[in-house]
């Protein structure tokens, strides 16, 4: 983690999003709801093999039964090491995993559209709420990326939109670049957030960078009633909270693509640190189901996979993944584990006894 130089969430008294009041970014993703909790790992109960009496009374032949895997070989299978993730090194990886992830998504749609470049001709009003899901990968026209950031200023929010830019998919000079913030549309050559509401029209594929929760309205009526276009990427929105209910549906309309979050849990023995990831399948479709990876940082500095879910995981959520997951690789419960195997064991056997 610290090769990305970038500082952390603590999740104890933030949501997730790169925006969260302990992220590095003052923006926050949109809001999750997360649905029933999942615990990790897989038990494994291989059948006995059963035999079978062959037709017209032939004596069936042997077969020996598969033998039922005692406690301790069912413990091994079930602690099973979980798989390492491989997360991106710097920024600038994190920039490149985001491109790869958006192309498969962006490709039809710009291909669909001739990749024609943004320009003011007359819009059909409400074509972006017409039609939020487009006809993209999996259906979608909207997407959200969510990047961490350590420097907010102006001058690096414009840096961070044009990286992204070069390795998508067209032009970047085809792409409408909003700025919610005027000093960084100014230093990234691109409009402000006001400004391209108050346009007549736009078209052509729409970048919008850093919106926050007070913007929400501001970024509806783009989307609906200003912008025409094939597909609309947000880069780290700030709207994982707070949002007012009459804009959820706006906010739901763009699909998180990619997201990587570094987070700090704490009040934990030490801390614990890792990670949420998600991101969209290398090769196009299926984004709806892609998970929500929770990760924690091992001692050898790898990233470790200790749950997931289908929705954004909110700080309750990893609280108790983490927590779940200490209590799994303790000493102390695997000598409480055993304790109970032995004694499983013992109480078997006295059992046996009394006929």
């Amino acid at each position: 983690m610290d090769a990305l130089g970038l500082r952390r969430a603590s999740a104890a008294t933030a949501g997730v999003g790169p925006g969260s009041a302990a992220l590095a970014a003052p923006v926050r993703p949109q809001v999750g709801r997360i649905g029933t909790r999942r615990t990790c790992g897989n038990s494994i109960s291989p059948a006995a093999a059963v035999p079978r009496v062959s037709p017209g009374g032939a004596a069936p032949r042997r077969v020996a039964a598969a033998a039922s895997p005692g406690p301790q070989q069912q413990q091994q299978q079930q602690q099973q090491p979980a798989p390492y993730v491989e997360i991106p090194a710097s920024q600038e990886d994190a920039v490149q995993q985001a491109a790869e992830a958006l192309a498969p998504q962006l490709k039809p749609l710009l291909s669909a559209s001739g990749g024609a470049p943004a320009k003011k001709a007359a819009a059909k009003k409400g074509f972006g709420a017409a039609k939020p899901g487009g006809g993209g990968g999996g259906g979608y026209q909207r997407f959200a990326v969510e990047l961490p950031v350590a420097d907010t200023s102006p001058a690096a929010t414009a840096k961070l939109a044009q990286d992204l830019l070069r390795q998508l998919p067209g032009q970047p000079g085809a792409w409408t670049v909003v700025f919610a913030d005027d000093r960084a549309a100014a230093a990234g050559r691109g409009v402000g957030l006001r400004e391209a509401c108050r346009a007549q029209a736009l078209g052509g594929p729409l970048l919008i960078v850093a919106p926050a929760v007070a913007e929400v309205a501001l970024a509806e009526q783009l989307v609906q009633e200003v912008w025409s276009g094939p597909a609309a990427v947000v880069l780290n929105p700030a709207w994982s909270e707070g949002v007012p209910r009459e804009f959820e549906a706006v906010v739901r309309s763009f699909e998180v693509a990619y997201s990587f979050l570094p987070i700090s849990i704490k009040g934990l023995v030490g801390g614990k640190e890792g990670a949420v990831l998600r991101r969209a399948p290398p090769r196009g479709g299926g984004l709806a189901a892609a998970p929500w990876q929770i990760l924690a940082a091992q001692r050898d500095g790898r990233f470790q996979q200790i749950g997931q879910m289908k929705k954004r995981p909110t700080q309750s959520d990893l609280e108790l993944v983490f927590m779940n997951a200490s209590a799994a690789a303790s000493p102390l419960t695997g000598a409480v584990k055993s304790a109970k195997t032995l004694f499983d064991r013992v109480r078997g056997g006295g059992g046996g006894g009394q006929a």
